[in-house]
């Protein structure tokens, strides 16, 4: 837990991500990841993030996320990280 802190998403999911997250950040379910992540848009570059870190978001890391692409609460896009 060193370095960590609890976060909630604007869906109401929760879970710990790097200290270094915050406000605005974006969690991302990146497709054949083993992990989630926290990314920060880079505000002059649209579709660009910083990538923050690792995160764990409760109740979506067991193929969750891909079943609520597949009922359209969520969608694929590409983005790019810098």
């Amino acid at each position: 837990m060193i370095n960590r802190c609890f976060i909630v998403t604007q869906n109401g999911h929760y879970g710990l991500a790097l200290s270094t997250a915050r406000g605005g950040d974006y969690y991302w379910a990146i497709l054949g990841a083993r992990a989630q992540f926290i990314a920060r848009p880079i505000t002059d570059l649209p579709g660009h993030y910083e990538l923050v870190g690792e995160a764990y978001i409760h109740e979506m890391m067991e193929g969750e996320v891909v079943k609520m692409c597949d009922d359209g609460k969520f969608q694929e896009r590409d983005i790019v990280f810098v």
